[in-house]
């Protein structure tokens, strides 16, 4: 069965090769895109700190590494160690 598991609405969603660690990009009515973590498979996520930065897209090569691509053109470099 399917149920809302995250934020809403996602614009980008991407889970490490494991499936461990996922973070989403989303945003709630009317306000600026923020990135949410899951350390679950993606039961659960949190908001994670504000940037300057607008998130657009993510990617996450390992659990402990994500990158990030903001609407400016900055790629933002997230790691866990």
């Amino acid at each position: 069965s399917w149920n809302s598991a995250g934020p809403g609405p996602v614009t980008s969603i991407a889970f490490s090769p494991s499936g461990y660690v996922g973070f989403a990009v989303g945003s709630a009515r009317g306000t600026p895109p923020n990135l949410f973590l899951s350390r679950d498979h993606g039961a659960t996520w949190d908001k994670e700190e504000s940037t300057k930065f607008i998130p657009v897209a993510v990617a996450v090569p390992s659990d402990n590494v994500a990158y990030v691509v903001c609407m400016s053109g900055v790629l933002l470099k997230y790691s866990d160690k």
